[in-house]
């Protein structure tokens, strides 16, 4: 019987020790989160823009997946670039870094004349350009061959430009209907802009046209940019004749033939078709600051505001 008091009380012992240990004991980190566990990003789904109402739905449904970026190193670009030098047009690749005139005397393409804005195709195997009070000239870099779209201008002061390439090699050019001739009497205008796509493997017209006019209060617009789709242009208003370089441009939906626009600023589209940048000037008059705001198409509020420190701003592009 005592040795089993002894053992009892030993027991009794170890439990209490134990017990005191277990008060002492550093508490287990909780574990870590890992890569693989889901985070949220900064703003959650802020930063993906609600679709747009009926009449302004894109032929695709717009959708971003905002991502945390990853580090990345530059990767110099491959594509040739062209340029307007002394009249012709150059090109200029990178990677060789060779250089040589695609105009004038000599050129592989054998043109001769004035010739300015050049645009590359996205593929790369094409070039527009226009040519001083002619046409617009598709040239292709593989064989130096070229084709000619005939405008209906020969002044100086026109709405006739090149807008561009969409994602599919098309070219969008414009063509007007009457010209800009106010330095004399009667004058003349333009009535009518309209926008042509031209395929250059097919080397035609596939398709027309006409830009909204009367936009902005100036009577007349002409087109300057178009989207990769080809569904939103980006256009001009202007006056016939010189005019201010702060004319704001706005967006011209083809597809559902919507207009954003300010009286006050540029508006301009994203590359990825979604959110629009719009620049409001419309109080540097009462000593007041430029603004630019975001905003996603089809919704009324900017994302975000801008506000430039030394009153004006300038909005030249958005990608």
């Amino acid at each position: 019987m005592r040795r089993f008091a002894k053992f009892l009380a030993v027991m009794v012992v170890l439990v209490l020790f134990a017990g005191c240990c277990a008060l002492f004991q550093t508490p287990e980190a909780a574990p870590k989160a890992t890569e693989t566990e889901q985070t949220d990003s900064p703003g959650g789904d802020n930063l993906t823009p609600s679709a747009p109402p009926p009449g302004n739905i894109p032929t695709q449904d717009p959708q971003i997946t905002p991502t945390d970026p990853e580090p990345t190193e530059d990767t110099p670009s491959n594509m040739p670039i062209v340029y307007a030098k002394d009249a012709s047009i150059w090109i200029y690749y990178p990677e060789s870094q060779e250089k040589f005139a695609l105009t004038g005397s000599g050129s592989l393409s054998g043109l001769e004349g004035y010739f300015f804005y050049p645009k590359l195709s996205p593929s790369g195997v094409f070039v527009a350009f226009k040519q001083r009070y002619g046409e617009y000239i598709v040239l292709n870099l593989q064989d130096y061959s070229y084709e000619r779209i005939p405008n209906g201008n020969t002044q100086l002061w026109s709405t006739e430009n090149i807008l561009g390439w969409d994602a599919n090699d098309l070219l969008y050019v414009t063509r007007q209907t009457g010209a800009c001739v106010f330095w004399q009497e009667p004058n003349s205008k333009i009535t009518a802009v309209d926008i042509l796509v031209y395929d250059p493997r097919a080397r035609a017209i596939v398709d027309s046209f006409p830009l909204p006019q009367d936009a902005g209060n100036t009577g007349n617009s002409t087109g300057v940019g178009v989207s990769p789709s080809g569904r939103y242009i980006t256009a001009d208003p202007f006056w016939c004749g010189p005019e201010d370089d702060l004319v704001p441009y706005f967006v011209y939906d083809r597809q559902s033939g919507a207009l954003y626009a300010r009286e006050a600023g540029h508006t301009l589209i994203a590359d990825n078709e979604l959110w629009l940048a719009e620049l409001d000037d419309s109080k540097l008059f009462e000593g007041g600051a430029s603004e630019i705001r975001v905003r996603g198409i089809g919704e009324e509020n900017a994302r975000l505001t801008y506000r430039a420190a030394n009153n004006g701003a300038i909005l030249y592009s958005m990608n």
